[in-house]
């Protein structure tokens, strides 16, 4: 890669911003920087006042936004602390409930819920389910450094996140 013809010999990022699902107009921002300051954020979503679904890195957070959590990363920390795909492990249940809520997203969108419809579902459906997920993760206490460890401390770090969408289609 180049910036203003010079090779560039460091780590750069890319910083993407998009518009919802169900936005008359799907727009993507691709901004390749070469940071992934806070104050690079900040200035990225200066003036925004709607809900940003990020991924859990510090970065975001601050700002007049509502900070969702991305359920996507969630699960793939669970998934990536399956022990050799046992799917009787803690962590295989872990993703298998989340997997469950994620179902009942996709029939919704395969359906065109209605902004009504959908939040109705979260709570009366999809809710019970992710009570259930942080019940079970909660009675969990893996060892420090562990893979299950890391996911089920993201998970509870990033539950005020994480719930954001079950009160906002």
């Amino acid at each position: 890669l180049k910036i203003n013809g010079k090779s560039v010999d460091k780590k750069c990022w890319m910083w993407v911003c998009s518009t919802g699902a169900k936005a008359a107009r799907k727009i993507a921002i691709y901004n390749f920087l070469l940071d992934r300051k806070k104050a690079t954020a900040e200035e990225m979503l200066k003036g925004y006042d709607g809900i940003v679904q990020t991924d859990g890195y510090v970065a975001y957070g601050d700002g007049d936004y509502i900070n969702a959590g991305c359920w996507s990363h969630c699960r793939r920390k669970f998934w990536d602390s399956i022990p050799q795909k046992n799917k009787k492990s803690k962590a295989a249940h872990a993703v298998m409930l989340i997997d469950k809520a994620m179902e009942l997203e996709r029939v919704s969108r395969e359906e065109k819920y209605d902004d009504e419809r959908l939040l109705e579902m979260r709570r009366k459906k999809v809710k019970l389910i992710i009570d259930e997920f942080y019940a079970f993760i909660d009675s969990l206490n893996p060892g420090k450094g562990s893979h299950l460890n890391e996911a089920v401390t993201y998970a509870r770090n990033q539950k005020r996140e994480l719930l954001v969408f079950l009160d906002n289609p």
